[in-house]
C-alpha cells in the first residue's frame, strides 16, 4: 500500500554462502564475515501492474575482483501461471533509454525465499570489482495481487562459475487500488467561487472486488515560486478546510462529505464498488473559500483512495502523485 510520506515496507534479507568445510560450531556472524559478497536489496514502494517498477541492489565484494561473475534474478509467480514479467537491467549510471533486456525463463517449480514456488529467472554477466557496487532492474509484472497484502517474492543470486557468492531476498507488495488524476494542464483554483473541474480514475488491479471504495482528496499549501505550476518541494500546512468540493453522483452535483481530522477537515468521496480488474472514473469540482487562504498562491492536491477487498484483512490505501493548482 502506498501512503503520502510513509512508503510500503519491504524487508530485505541478506543470505550469504559459507564453505561446505566450515565447522558446524561456527556462528552466523563468522559465516557472514567470510562471505565473498554481501547483498542489500533496497527498500521499494509497492509495484504496479503493467508498469515499469525499479528495483535497486547494492552489493559489496569483500574479496578479490572477479572478471566474469553471474547475477541471476529470480521471481516467484505463485498462482500467476503463464504470466511472466518483462525485465531489464543496468547500473546506477544507466540512462532511462539504455536499459538492457533481461529474458526471463519459462516458469518451473523451485524454491525462493526458502519456500516452494513457481519460479522464473534470468541472468547476466558482469565484472565484479572489489568493494561496493550497484545494479538496477526494471520489472513489469502483467498481473496484480489476488487481494490486498499479496507480495511478489524476488531473489538476487551472485555466482562465480557456479559457486555461490551471495544472495538477497525480498517480498514486494503488489498494489491493489490505485488512483490517477487525469491531466489538467495548468489547473487553476478560483477564489471568486467559480468551479474548477477535475477527473480522476480509480483502478482495482487485484482479483478481488472492492465493494465500498472511497476517495480522499487532500490539499496543502505550497511554497512561493516564480512558476505557479512548478512542482512543490514539499506539502505544507493543510488547507483542505478552505476548499469547497463537490462530486458528480451520476445524476447531480452534490457536496462532498467532510470528516473532522487532527489537522482540519477531511474530504470523503463515496466512489462505491470497483469490480476486480476494472477502472472507475470520478468527477469532482473545487473552488477556494473566500477566506482562510490569505496570501497563499499555490496548493498541492494529493488524491488518495482506500477500500477493503472481499476476503482481505487489511484496507488498501493509496495516494497518487501530487497535482499543483494555482490560486487566482
Amino acid at each position: 500500500m502506498r501512503r503520502p510520506r510513509v512508503l510500503g515496507c519491504v524487508v530485505a534479507l541478506v543470505i550469504t554462502a559459507g564453505c561446505s568445510s566450515e565447522a558446524p560450531s561456527s556462528s552466523p556472524e563468522d559465516r557472514t564475515s567470510r562471505a565473498p559478497v554481501s547483498v542489500d536489496v533496497n527498500r521499494v514502494d509497492s509495484w504496479w501492474k503493467n508498469k515499469p517498477n525499479i528495483l535497486e541492489v547494492d552489493f559489496t565484494n569483500q574479496r578479490r575482483a572477479r572478471p566474469d561473475a553471474t547475477v541471476e534474478l529470480r521471481i516467484g509467480l505463485g498462482n500467476h501461471r503463464g504470466q511472466v514479467p518483462t525485465a531489464a537491467y543496468g547500473d546506477d549510471r544507466q540512462e532511462d533509454d539504455h536499459w538492457k533486456k533481461l529474458t526471463l525463463s519459462t516458469p518451473r517449480p523451485g524454491r525462493i525465499g526458502g519456500k516452494k514456488n513457481l519460479v522464473t529467472s534470468g541472468s547476466f554477466r558482469l565484472p565484479l570489482h572489489s568493494g561496493p557496487s550497484r545494479t538496477r532492474f526494471r520489472i513489469n509484472p502483467p498481473f496484480g495481487p489476488r487481494t490486498e497484502g499479496d507480495r511478489l517474492p524476488v531473489e538476487l543470486v551472485f555466482k562465480d562459475h557456479g559457486r555461490l557468492l551471495g544472495r538477497g531476498y525480498l517480498g514486494v507488495e503488489l498494489e491493489a487500488l490505485t488512483s490517477t488524476v487525469l491531466s489538467q494542464g495548468r489547473a487553476v483554483l478560483r477564489r471568486d467561487g467559480r468551479w474548477t473541474s477535475i477527473e480522476a480514475e480509480v483502478t482495482n488491479q487485484s482479483r478481488s472486488p472492492y465493494p465500498k471504495v472511497r476517495a480522499q482528496p487532500e490539499f496543502t499549501a505550497c511554497e512561493e515560486s516564480d512558476d505557479p505550476f512548478e512542482q512543490c518541494a514539499f506539502g505544507g500546512e493543510s488547507t483542505t478546510s478552505h476548499v469547497r468540493a463537490q462530486w458528480y453522483d451520476g445524476k447531480a452535483w452534490t457536496d462532498v462529505p467532510r470528516k473532522e481530522a487532527d489537522q482540519g477537515d477531511s474530504l470523503i468521496v463515496p466512489v462505491g464498488a470497483v469490480p476486480a480488474g476494472s477502472t472507475k472514473k470520478v468527477r469532482l469540482r473545487f473552488a477556494a473559500s473566500r477566506e482562510g487562504l490569505g496570501n497563499t498562491e499555490r496548493l498541492q492536491m494529493t488524491f488518495g483512495v482506500s477500500g477493503l477487498g472481499d476476503g482481505a484483512r487489511e484496507r488498501s490505501v493509496y495516494y497518487g502523485d501530487a497535482t499543483v493548482l494555482a490560486l487566482r
